[in-house]
């Protein structure tokens, strides 16, 4: 096999994401149920307009799927500058907040620099940006939460290349920097936010916040007697609380929030901060 004489290096986002407990799903769950899991991580992660718009022109994310495991590649050195922080941060916040409601959780690492992808005929997803996020989601995700890349940070705050130029810096960070929460171990993907500020119906983010609940009271009680498990759904048990707590939306609402707060159960604790 001839490698294309196009395929090199380019300034890219790089998300690598996987589902939380996998292996163990495989290990208790049918092939059918499996199945449906990674049907789902699919529908959520892949762009709909896969492989048609030129990526040089404007920033469209190329996607590959490794058995649970996803890789996006956002080139953004391109001629248009459409706002290509925003656009990945918003895909996948609205991505992990629909798998979250269908108790599919996952967590993965948001990193910054040289990326390449093959063609139709050869799916190739390599470079240093691939295995930054790789990095960060092994060591440093740790809950059900896409970690974000410092350099990420830095460089988007520093410039515009990640920024869309048809707004000013300003206008874009009012967008960009609120999907954003930040926390001792560094920032991450604030994907409750990012469904909130989505301009969804007020009926479908309270749906939404309710099957939330819903599936991590369902995990609190299945994983009660199994530490390493609790700890995840404890820290996201909090952060969904804080976020209810916070959601303007919410407190401008009928709605009592009280009713979307999770209880903790007997015996257990919440961590102290996020």
């Amino acid at each position: 096999m001839v490698v294309p004489d196009s395929i090199s290096y380019r300034p890219s986002l790089v998300s690598f994401l996987d589902i939380l407990g996998f292996r163990e799903l495989l290990a208790s769950a049918s092939a059918d149920d499996v199945a449906k899991h990674l049907l789902e991580l699919k529908r959520a992660t892949q762009p709909i307009d896969q492989g048609a718009p030129d990526d040089t022109l404007a920033s469209e994310p190329k996607w590959f799927q490794v058995s649970d495991a996803i890789v996006r590649i956002r080139h953004f050195d391109t001629q248009y500058k459409d706002g290509a922080l925003y656009y990945e941060l918003s895909d996948l916040g609205l991505a992990q907040a629909s798998l979250a409601g269908q108790g599919v959780f996952i967590r993965g690492g948001l990193a910054i620099g040289d990326a390449a992808v093959g063609t139709d005929e050869i799916p190739l997803a390599f470079g240093p940006a691939v295995a930054d996020a790789y990095e960060l989601e092994a060591k440093l995700a740790v809950y059900p939460r896409i970690v974000i890349s410092q350099k990420v940070i830095d460089q988007y705050r520093s410039g515009t290349e990640l920024k869309a130029q048809q707004h000013s810096s300003e206008y874009d960070e009012k967008a960009v920097l609120p999907m954003i929460r930040s926390s001792s171990t560094g920032p991450w993907l604030d994907y409750m936010s990012t469904a909130e500020a989505s301009g969804i119906e007020f009926s479908t983010y309270l749906g939404f916040c309710n099957r939330h609940k819903e599936q991590l009271a369902r995990c609190l009680s299945e994983f009660a007697s199994d530490p390493r498990k609790m700890e995840k759904y404890l820290w996201l048990a909090s952060y969904h609380n804080c976020h209810v707590r916070e959601s303007i939306v919410l407190r401008d609402s009928w709605y009592p929030e009280e009713d979307l707060i999770i209880e903790k159960p007997f015996g257990w604790d919440f961590p102290s901060k996020l």
